[in-house]
């Protein structure tokens, strides 16, 4: 059984990087979460930074307020106020555990270990949607986002590879992409006819795409020796997307304005599907366009995205407030539908559910402390939810296109 024992190091030699962000040496390289997210912590005078955790570094150097982020053998981390930590008189450490709460199964791992948690942090209450904020150019953030979109595309790559001999001529549509379409055109230039679809598509920046492709291709033409590299040429050489390598849908899930009724054979999202305030009309979507039998793989976060560290708090919320909230923050912050509940989703919607996959655990302690709070919680929805209901926050969903798409049923939003 894995040890839960907490241990506490002090952070020394704390240095500036760019703007609230400042770095310092973990010599803990097994705590970054380059590859998946990490359950460690930052304390501000033996308080836990409010983060999220896992933050994206861009949110580090321009929103800070505690946001951090363990990677390879350093921490990325801002003050609680944006202060200067080594001048604040504040003590910081790091907080672990010796063994991982997160539990990743076997099936997972026989296609690489490729989920990463998504890198969200907290959308403050008018702020613009994260995919439309200046993206950072600077060569070490270009090369973490290429290393992340590949990871990514490599994890598609290796599940469709399962089903599929080759990807030439498959249609295959990725949702919410993120800030670039790096997993997609991966996909492209292994044969795939892509195309992207979300309600905040990020626009095309001139001081960061081009260097983003360039690396991109660089290193798709030094591992897939049998690669088209054409989709990213014509990118690259015209300075803007194309049609012909990919197409663009700026159209939010619940819609796909502008994509042809039966004509994909593929869906993917990345931590997508839980920033859906109602998720059954925006799986109609997906029913309607794909075609029968088409396959669906979505990896789904659970977790309140508000502090990573406390997965289940959203749940306390009463539903009206909520709902609230998420519009506010364009849905930054999660939906609180559990996995069960997207199950029924699917099938209601046209899908078989193949395999459920859970990628993520939460801790036993929290559950047991948590669980209490939960039951007292007279407005939410969740107030009986069962604890097996509540254990797992983050998962890979793998769904089939049927036949027939079923009658419409009734919406399950979130004020219900």
């Amino acid at each position: 059984m894995a040890s839960r024992l907490w241990r506490r190091v002090p952070l020394s030699d704390i240095r500036p990087e760019i703007g609230f962000a400042y770095i310092a040496a973990t010599n803990r390289p097994w705590l970054s979460s380059h590859r998946r997210a990490s359950n460690a912590s930052v304390l501000e005078e033996g308080v836990p930074l409010p983060g999220p955790a896992n933050a994206p570094h861009d949110g580090i150097r321009q929103i800070g307020q505690g946001r951090f982020s363990f990677w390879h053998n350093y921490i990325y981390f801002s003050a609680s106020d944006n202060s200067d930590p080594r001048t604040n008189g504040r003590s910081y450490e790091i907080s672990y555990t010796d063994a991982s709460s997160i539990w990743v199964p076997a099936w997972l791992h026989s296609v690489g270990n490729w989920i990463r948690e998504a890198r969200h942090f907290r959308q403050p209450i008018g702020q613009q949607p994260v995919n439309l904020q200046t993206r950072n150019s600077a060569p070490e953030d270009l090369r973490k986002d290429v290393e992340y979109a590949l990871q990514v595309g490599g994890g598609w790559v290796r599940l469709l590879s399962e089903r599929f001999a080759d990807f030439q001529g498959k249609t295959v549509l990725e949702i919410g992409p993120g800030i670039n379409f790096g997993s997609t055109l991966l996909l492209a230039c292994l044969g795939a006819q892509v195309m992207v679809a979300d309600r905040f598509l990020a626009p095309w920046d001139d001081n960061y795409h081009p260097r983003f492709y360039a690396l991109l291709r660089e290193w798709i033409e030094k591992n897939h020796a049998n690669a088209d590299l054409t989709p990213l040429n014509i990118i690259l050489s015209s300075g803007r997307y194309s049609a012909e390598s990919i197409r663009l849908f700026t159209t939010p899930l619940e819609k796909l304005d502008g994509v042809q009724k039966a004509s994909v054979d593929v869906v993917l999202s990345n931590a997508v599907l839980e920033h859906l305030a109602d998720p059954l009309p925006a799986f109609r979507q997906l029913a309607r366009v794909s075609k029968p039998g088409a396959l669906g793989y979505h990896q789904v976060d659970f977790r309140d995205h508000n502090d990573f560290s406390k997965p289940l708090e959203f749940l306390l919320s009463e539903d009206r407030s909520f709902a609230k909230e998420f519009s506010q923050r364009h849905g930054e912050r999660g939906n609180r539908f559990r996995p069960a509940e997207y199950s029924t989703f699917f099938e209601k919607t046209g899908f078989r559910v193949l395999q459920f996959s859970p990628s993520c655990n939460a801790d036993k302690e929290y559950l047991v402390e948590f669980l209490p709070r939960l039951q007292s919680a007279a407005g939410s929805k969740y107030q009986h939810e069962q604890v097996d209901n509540l254990r797992v926050i983050g998962g890979l969903f793998c769904v089939k296109k049927t036949e027939e798409t079923p009658a419409r049923t009734v919406n399950h939003d979130q004020s219900s």
